[in-house]
């Protein structure tokens, strides 16, 4: 059995919270399937709640580029996937 080939965007917050917002909305107009989102400690919001954000705006699905480990408990990230997975029914890039 053969999947769709799909094409993702790794969109970190650089701009306003709107204006992320509206290139969000754009992306998945675009006919893109995933975000990405990287995680920059104290530079912009952590990856779970934009994405949550995400899922609730659009049905793109949703992940993580990167997670910053050494700032991280590796329990904290496994928590914050999980109630992700839950938040977005499953909208995860590996499913």
């Amino acid at each position: 059995m053969t999947r769709p080939f799909r094409f993702g965007v790794v969109a970190p917050l650089r701009t306003d919270l709107p204006t992320w917002r509206d290139r969000v909305r754009r992306i998945a107009d675009s006919g893109y399937s995933t975000l990405l989102m990287p995680d920059f400690p104290q530079m912009q919001p952590a990856p779970g709640p934009m994405l949550a954000t995400v899922a609730a705006l659009t049905d793109l699905r949703v992940g993580t580029w990167v997670y910053a480990s050494p700032l991280r408990p590796a329990w904290l990230t496994a928590w914050e996937a999980h109630s992700l997975s839950l938040v977005t029914e499953g909208r995860s890039p590996r499913s």
